[in-house]
């Protein structure tokens, strides 16, 4: 229990150690030091809810080895030897005399090696699962890939949008989901810190991590072990993911004084899985030890004639309550003898043979099995005996499957035999087919779909994609592996993602699914996103959705769109889009504006005279010589023979050097249709900020008409001011 009259919020301290700054975490307690060191990776706010539990009985000291030194993991990283020195260096400036140590992945390696190689004095040590790797991991050079820890390291995911993405993404990931909840804030709140965008990273990079996994192999801690000289508790998570790859049975035969703890339903992270048991067993580990009880345990040891209860006797197999508990399970219960005969045998094994326990016991399984079952159970029962590890078989017999678990047992006189028990697991295996075949079926849909089905994590990130994904989005399988969705979006439509997504884990409806989402390469194309939340339990864990790509529609509708605005005989704009454009740019910026206007000179009359057919094909001939404007320029027919065109942020004077430049293009149209001349009469007006475009199209369309009049042989003077003539 914490005592409430000590303050247990660690001050945030910096030691100059020589050459480098080192920060740490001072917990003001009573007692004897006890330092605690990190994993590699993580911060030393991971050690504060054990800190705090140990703080009235000792003076904790917790560093951070992250970035006090420059790394670089191509470079062979930061040798921990060089770790080690630095604590001894922290311990020594503060005063810390025969601390206890406790340190967890790579904090373990680096107290072994600052107490056995740079001999800081230790009253007892606490080493959770400890990194040494197999000794050619220690020799020659190596590439980080090449490291089974600093290549996982290398490839974390840095990057979350704010705190409730990096929890949502934590929750979701095996190696967080046994976490603590405290842990999870901790870490967030302290191994995290925040971006220039708004985002958070990691506060110890993927790069300076596994510069420390690097580190690592610079130095060979192995021929250290033997010159451990204080009590050391190695203590290893039940379900260690570098179980593998850490040999703790040898760690534990070198050490002279070494006892050995497993913690339940844990992995390598066992301190942020269950810190209470951690902490427990470092509390009950370092209690004899204290100076004040090794004296009361020499005092007691001194005493003479202390009375000690009798333990009561053993159960033994073959007692009532023993029995009863054997007769109770469903699962079969055995013990063999070293000749394989069995000597217990609980009811339901009785009933799986068919026969009495006289019938059973004193006999071997070839007695009372098929030959190539019979032969099958003696050749694990053998594996065990000669390995002494337990063994795990499966084995079908009839229709039924069967799953053994047998290990070897000391018996009296010196012998061995073997305990198992046989648990029928035909309707697990059954229900993990019948899964096994959804999954596949599942599988193949998907891939042969040609939209992209996906699942995704509560972070957000992938845990099922087809194949087609990776042809549309150009990522390769273990690229998408460690991708966040939201990096596949747009920046501008991130945030509504992010709302949808949230809405959808909640079970609620939204119709806003199109997207613009971007390739590896960068390319940007549309889709549309459908999904549902995936849920177990009655909570949701991801989301499992279909993205299609809507490239074509969005390009046929761009072209009905475009045909829509457009005059179907000439191809330029139509009279509605010219006045959305004319209405879009009165309340722009793009002033001045001119409009010009243009007339096709004796339409009516070719008509009449020559048929509809030489007048469409008049128009069509206006049209391409309309095409020389610019091509910022608006030109549209908005009526029979009328056209207009709008140009934008053009002055009185451009307006002019424009329209001549038409009529030269008009020249050279007539120059090849000598038979057929084009005759197009012209009128433009220009307006500042503040005038009515309308009031501009009306002044161009005075001007158009004033000089079309002065051309006919009953007019007057065929010019006016701003107005143009062209052959006809």
């Amino acid at each position: 229990m914490v005592n409430e009259s000590i303050d247990h919020t660690p001050q945030v301290c910096t030691q100059n150690i020589g050459d480098a700054e080192l920060s740490y975490l001072r917990y003001e307690g009573k007692g004897p030091p006890l330092l605690f060191l990190h994993a590699t990776g993580f911060q030393p706010w991971l050690w504060h809810p054990l800190a705090r539990e140990l703080a009235d009985r000792y003076r904790i000291i917790a560093p951070s080895f992250c970035d006090h030194r420059v790394t670089d993991p191509e470079e062979g990283g930061l040798n921990w030897a060089t770790l080690a020195e630095d604590t001894v260096r922290l311990c020594s400036m503060l005063h810390l005399e025969r601390p206890f140590l406790v340190g967890h992945s790579m904090g373990a390696t680096v107290l072994m090696i600052a107490h056995a190689l740079h001999g800081l004095p230790a009253a007892g040590m606490v080493l959770i699962e400890p990194i040494l790797l197999p000794a050619e991991f220690y020799q020659g050079p190596m590439r980080v890939d090449e490291h089974p820890l600093a290549a996982r390291a290398v490839k974390r995911t840095n990057y979350w949008m704010d705190r409730d993405d990096a929890l949502n993404y934590l929750r979701s990931r095996a190696l967080f989901q046994g976490w603590d909840e405290e842990m999870l804030e901790l870490y967030v709140r302290h191994g995290m810190t925040g971006r220039r965008d708004g985002g958070l990273e990691l506060a110890c990079s993927p790069q300076r991590e596994a510069a420390l996994f690097m580190g690592g192999r610079q130095f060979d801690p192995w021929p250290l072990l033997p010159k451990i000289s204080c009590p050391v508790l190695l203590v290893e998570g039940e379900k260690s993911e570098n179980s593998g790859i850490i040999d703790l049975d040898r760690i534990q035969s070198l050490i002279p004084d070494c006892k050995r703890s497993t913690v339940r339903d844990a992995g390598h992270l066992l301190p942020m899985e269950r810190p209470r048991e951690v902490t427990h067993l470092i509390g009950e580990f370092f209690l004899p030890l204290r100076p004040e009880e090794r004296g009361k345990a020499e005092r007691r040891s001194g005493m003479k004639g202390e009375r000690r209860k009798k333990p009561s006797p053993p159960m033994k197999p073959g007692d009532p309550l023993c029995r009863m508990l054997l007769d109770t399970t469903d699962e079969m219960i055995f013990l063999k003898d070293e000749s394989l005969r069995y000597v217990i045998a609980n009811r339901a094994l009785l009933d799986f043979f068919g026969r009495s326990e006289a019938e059973v016991l004193g006999r071997t399984n070839e007695e009372l099995m098929p030959a190539e079952a019979a032969e099958a159970c003696r050749a694990t029962d053998e594996k065990a005996l000669a390995t002494g590890q337990v063994m795990v078989a499966e084995q079908t017999i009839g229709e039924l499957i069967y799953e053994t678990r047998k290990f070897p047992i000391a018996l009296s006189g010196n012998r061995t035999g073997i305990v198992g028990y046989v648990k029928n697991i035909t309707e697990r295996k059954r229900s993990e087919e019948a899964i096994r075949e959804s999954e596949n079926r599942y599988r193949e849909l998907a891939e042969m779909l040609p939209q992209v089905v996906f699942e995704l994590d509560l972070g957000g990130y992938f845990v099922f994609f087809n194949r087609h994904s990776l042809e549309l989005f150009g990522y390769t399988a273990e690229d998408m592996k460690s991708l966040n969705v939201f990096q596949c979006i747009a920046p501008e439509d991130r945030e509504r993602a992010w709302r949808n997504f949230q809405l959808v884990l909640r079970g609620e409806s939204h119709r806003d699914h199109e997207y613009t989402v971007l390739r590896k390469d960068g390319s940007r194309f549309p889709v549309m996103i459908y999904a549902v939340g995936i849920i177990s339990d009655g909570r949701p864990i991801g989301m499992r959705g279909l993205l299609v790509d809507i490239t074509e529609r969005k390009q046929a509708e761009e072209r009905l769109r475009d045909l829509s605005n457009r005059d179907h005989l000439t191809g330029l704009y139509n009279r509605a889009f010219f006045q959305e454009e004319l209405d879009r740019l009165e309340t722009g910026r793009r002033f001045p504006v001119s409009i010009v206007m243009a007339d096709v000179d004796r339409l009516k009359e070719i008509n009449d005279t020559e048929g509809h057919q030489a007048g469409d094909d008049r128009l069509r001939r206006t049209a391409e010589v309309l095409r020389t404007f610019r091509s910022e320029d608006v030109v549209a027919r908005i009526g029979g023979d009328e056209f207009a065109v709008i140009l934008p942020a053009t002055d009185a004077a451009t307006a002019e050097a424009v329209l001549q430049r038409v009529q030269e293009s008009l020249a050279d149209h007539n120059s090849r249709h000598p038979e057929k001349l084009l005759g197009l009469s012209f009128g433009v007006a220009t307006g500042e900020k503040g005038v009515s475009l309308t009031e501009i199209l009306k002044r161009a369309d005075e001007r158009m008409y004033r000089y079309k009049t002065g051309i006919r042989p009953e007019g007057g003077n065929p010019l006016a001011s701003q107005g143009k003539r062209a052959p006809c």
